[in-house]
């Protein structure tokens, strides 16, 4: 498991591109959990591999 710190300053950018790169690849966002605060706020994101039968959905 790792753990992403988005940026506070960005507004969560940083954090939906890391979520459209990992898309690209081939893997679904299925859960996102945030918790701390500040400098210390950290998201868990949890991926599933798409389907090999059914690409981009």
């Amino acid at each position: 498991m790792n753990k992403f710190h988005p940026r506070p300053t960005k507004n969560d950018t940083d954090l939906a591109l890391a979520i459209s790169d990992v898309e690209a690849i081939g893997w679904t966002l299925i859960d996102r959990q945030a918790e701390g605060e500040g400098l210390q706020r950290f998201v868990n994101l949890t991926f599933r591999r798409r389907e090999s039968g059914a690409p981009n959905a």
